[in-house]
């Protein structure tokens, strides 16, 4: 049988045509009680995509448990009855059923038809994920489910979402109330409802609050417990890649214990807010750490902690934050910015995101024993000024000709410019994620889809299975079907 020509992204691993298309009787079911949300979930996309009421039945769909399949893989087969097609999806667990399910809702056409093949199909990297900024740029509620349904249908586990930055807190708080500003965070019964969505559709949630930089939202909320008590106004600049200037009061008390209790605090409530997600984010990127150098706080503690200067304190302040969170039984994740020579302050069962390749190297990091996930500047990054700043203008073109080892940078500064760094194939490598910044949803969704398509298929398939041509005419149909399915109706 020949190899066959189908629409699917990311591609799946083995595809053997069976024949032509063959009506689908508009039924599903599923043997296993504990995935019984995916059939909800099948009918209401079904719904929005094709607009097909499937409804609970046989002779249609069949959702199997397979044991002997390996996690997050999943087979997909039709076979031919007297009234048409039926089609079994097989896997051992929920996400890998989730995945055979995407695959369907890629296939079937509009007229209830899907095509005779096998799949055989498992992702290559593990970590496939999205970031959204709803710190910077308040986004309502409904579209974060639309970011669900999005990571569901092309086949990206994890949703990361940036709720705290300088510009506010996005999450409810019983210990600082003051942080929750109206008509800018979302409600705990709202939290509570995005879970279940999520969990639905094997998407993994994964939150983030800052620090101990991009913290200006604490030290005005509550500057008692959190401001530094700088001694001059003269603290030195530091610019981020953009030209931003990273400012003194954007940065919390390092050295003081109750600025530290408060953190903690702020965790705590996280954790219970997202009981599912096995991480949390805790930011730890672009802090102007010289401040430190100007509070009589921050040098006592580094004198009494025999801390040698201002970096080492950061690399300290992040180890016992890291330390107190995998105490919980959760994994914390941080973005790539503390030092190499401080590394061993800090938990090797921390994930690093390597991102700009200014604070340490990717190849740094994973010599220094961490896990990292891909984040790379380009081509990975939706950013905010992308009408004025055409060196941000990365799109799933970029996307399709770069891969997971690779990192790279248009700014002068990072060691990933203007040559890559690239690292050996490794499993220290997780995978990848698309982050977005500073953009209303108006303004990132139509590149967010495509972009995410993009990595999707990179990710999944590390080695490239077809040709960039090929992948182009696929996403014309999959981007397409993606935003009926986001579509407000």
């Amino acid at each position: 049988m020949e190899q066959a020509e189908i629409i699917l992204v990311p591609t799946p691993k083995k595809t053997v045509g069976k024949g032509e298309k063959l009506p689908l009787l508009p039924y599903i079911r599923c043997e296993k009680k504990e995935w019984k949300e995916l059939v909800s979930v099948f009918c209401a996309c079904t719904e929005k995509i094709q607009g097909i009421a499937f409804q609970e039945g046989t002779g249609g769909v069949e959702i199997l448990c397979d044991d002997s399949i390996g996690s997050e893989s999943y087979t997909l087969e039709t076979y031919a009855l007297k009234t048409g097609n039926c089609i079994r999806i097989s896997a051992s667990d929920y996400q890998g059923a989730a995945y055979g399910l995407a695959s369907i809702l890629q296939l079937l056409d509009r007229e209830c038809r899907i095509a005779g093949l096998r799949i055989e199909d498992w992702p290559d990297k593990e970590y496939r994920g999205v970031m959204v900024d709803i710190a910077r740029q308040w986004h309502p509620f409904y579209t974060l489910l639309h970011y669900v349904d999005l990571c569901f249908y092309l086949k990206i586990k994890y949703l990361h979402l940036h709720f705290m930055d300088d510009q506010s807190y996005t999450l409810p708080s019983a210990k600082f109330p003051r942080l929750s500003v109206p008509g800018r965070f979302y409600t705990a019964e709202e939290i509570a409802e995005l879970r279940a969505y999520a969990k639905a559709r094997g998407v993994v949630l994964i939150p983030e609050i800052e620090m101990p930089g991009h913290a200006k939202v604490l030290n005005q909320a509550y500057p008692d417990w959190f401001s530094d008590s700088l001694e001059t106004e003269d603290c030195g600049k530091t610019f981020t890649e953009n030209g931003t200037e990273i400012r003194a009061e954007s940065v919390i008390c390092a050295g003081s214990e109750r600025a530290f209790s408060g953190i903690l605090a702020l965790i705590d409530e996280v954790l219970e807010l997202f009981p599912e997600s096995p991480y949390i984010h805790l930011g730890a990127d672009e802090v102007n750490y010289q401040v430190w150098n100007h509070c009589s706080r921050c040098r006592s503690y580094m004198m009494e902690h025999h801390l040698q200067e201002p970096k080492e304190l950061y690399a300290d302040f992040l180890g016992r934050v890291t330390d107190y969170v995998l105490q919980k039984g959760r994994t914390p994740i941080v973005w790539e910015g503390f030092a190499s020579e401080y590394a061993h302050r800090i938990s090797k069962n921390v994930i690093v995101i390597g991102w700009e390749n200014y604070y340490q190297t990717a190849d740094s990091l994973l010599r220094n024993g961490f896990r990292v996930i891909n984040c790379a500047w380009k081509p990975l990054y939706i950013v905010g000024n992308i009408n004025t700043y055409e060196k941000d203008r990365f799109d799933f073109v970029d996307i399709w000709n770069w891969n997971v080892y690779e990192w790279q940078h248009f700014w002068e500064q990072s060691a990933a410019y203007p040559e890559p760094v690239r690292v050996e194939p490794t499993e220290q490598v997780l995978g990848a994620q698309i982050c977005i910044w500073g953009l209303t949803y108006e303004r990132e969704i139509a590149r967010a889809v495509e972009n995410m398509a993009a990595m999707s298929e990179r990710v999944w398939n590390v080695e490239r299975v077809s040709s960039q041509e090929q992948f182009l005419d696929k996403l014309q149909k999959i981007a397409y079907d993606a935003f009926r399915l986001i579509a407000e109706r």
